[in-house]
């Protein structure tokens, strides 16, 4: 696996959609972390994500506003949402929820474990459930999203590889 972006769907035929996605990247936690929570400039490399400014709230999460856009030839839409990023633990585990947007259920984490011991590669892990609140079939939904997962992981890994 340590070449490769692990994407895993536990959905059956039912919403909402389970997704993990796992990759390895040969950069220690704190620069993973640091290019995962630099919320304004996730522009700058995750394709297809177009807007993404944050704000912070009362509490000292941050509100983060996203707009992505999904363009294949049957589905073709701006997806936004507002979500609310808790940094549980510094820099092991993020936490997210959409609380507006285009998705009835967008909620889950990000974890951030060394591998094996090794300080200078981490394993991030992507988990996520997710229903939107527009009509889509769901196997297209699935192809879509795993694809956006997969294109967002490696760019993370990119971003920090170059961090580094």
């Amino acid at each position: 696996m340590k070449d490769k972006t692990l994407i895993i769907i536990s959905s059956g035929h039912h919403w909402p959609i389970k997704i993990r996605g796992k990759i390895f990247i040969k950069s220690n936690k704190e620069k993973v972390w640091q290019v995962l929570t630099d919320y304004d400039h996730l522009t700058e490399f995750v394709p297809n994500l177009v807007e993404s400014i944050h704000s912070l709230d009362g509490d000292g999460n941050y509100i983060v506003q996203q707009k992505l856009a999904v363009n294949v030839p049957i589905f073709k839409r701006i997806i936004k949402q507002e979500i609310l990023v808790k940094e549980e633990k510094y820099p092991e585990i993020l936490t997210y929820k959409a609380t507006r947007g285009d998705m009835e259920i967008f909620e889950g984490d990000w974890l951030l474990e060394e591998n094996e011991g090794n300080k200078e590669e981490t394993l991030l892990t992507y988990n996520c459930n997710i229903k939107p609140i527009f009509y889509a079939p769901l196997w297209i939904f699935k192809v879509i999203y795993k694809n956006e997962v997969i294109a967002t992981l490696n760019a993370i890994r990119d971003r920090s590889l170059k961090a580094s």
